[in-house]
């Protein structure tokens, strides 16, 4: 009984570099063609463009919408990755002279919100922030009210009608060496 060598079969990757190999003698071969022709780069490229077949000419138009459209993803990426937040929020503010508020006054500070209040125990303030939703109260005869949800606080700043469950926030103020008022809110 003779042995012989069972068929040899032809695998996918095979097949790619035997096609791979033929396209390369076929480049060649063209390629010495084309030089032999003395035809222009431009020329060529002419050709070749006129010769482009539909499934080129789509490769084209994908390959070139992907790298686009990477391009605009990473830009996008960039723009995250360097978006720049916002300043952290002011904690002391510096309310001038202790002096420019007599006793017994009490003064709005709008950039804080807050009311400054100098009695003859010295100086303290309140917090015009809603303990409920954070909204601005108001300044009225009673009092303070606020105007989101219709919370009021007495002018001390307690609670007369809710929904807010907490008097208004008493803020801590500073008397430097040089007689400046520094109102802190944290």
């Amino acid at each position: 009984m003779e042995l012989t060598n069972p068929p040899r079969i032809a695998t996918p990757a095979i097949r790619f570099n035997v096609r791979m190999s033929l396209r390369a003698k076929r480049s060649n071969r063209c390629a010495k063609q084309e030089i032999a022709s003395g035809r222009t780069p431009s020329q060529r490229q002419q050709e070749i463009m006129l010769n482009l077949s539909r499934r080129d000419f789509f490769k084209i138009i994908t390959n070139t919408l992907l790298v686009v459209s990477g391009a605009l993803g990473i830009g996008v990426l960039f723009s995250f990755l360097n978006y720049q937040t916002e300043p952290p929020v002011k904690t002391e503010f510096d309310l001038e002279l202790d002096s420019n508020y007599p006793i017994g006054s009490r003064s709005l500070i709008p950039d804080v919100p807050a009311l400054l209040i100098h009695t003859e125990n010295g100086f303290s303030a309140l917090s015009l922030v809603c303990t409920h939703l954070g909204c601005t109260v108001e300044q009225n005869a009673n009092g303070f009210a606020c105007p989101c949800h219709g919370s009021r606080y007495d002018a001390n700043g307690n609670i007369l009608r809710g929904p807010a469950q907490k008097p208004l926030r008493s803020l801590h103020v500073e008397i430097t060496s040089d007689h400046h008022l520094i109102l802190h809110t944290d």
